[in-house]
């Protein structure tokens, strides 16, 4: 009697010894050994909380530049605004006294 299913079995992969064995010397001096792995995390995450640390200062930093800029451009304008004032009224002073010495002759 022939079998049918013979030629359809499949193959489990195997392992040779010799590979096994550089696997596992492989995993002994693999250098991501847990301990290894803890320490550059750490060090990823002292270098993150750093340039945390550095980047909410440099935006405090340019929070209180833009602040001051625009509290000295309110005081410009009212400035301004007050020198306006000022020079408007002398023209209309000057302006009704030329007037009057027109009216006058």
């Amino acid at each position: 009697m022939v079998n049918v299913f013979a030629g359809n079995k499949k193959k489990e992969p195997t392992i040779e010894p010799e590979k096994q064995d550089e696997k596992e010397s492989a995993r002994e001096t693999n250098p991501e050994q847990p301990l290894t792995v803890i320490q550059k995390l750490r060090a990823e995450e002292a270098q993150l909380a750093d340039e945390k640390r550095n980047l909410l200062i440099q935006r405090d930093q340019l929070q209180k530049k833009i602040k001051e800029q625009i509290e000295n451009s309110k005081n410009n304008v009212s400035k301004l605004k007050s020198e306006v004032d000022e020079l408007k009224a002398e023209c209309t002073e000057l302006n009704e006294s030329l007037e009057n010495e027109v009216l006058m002759q």
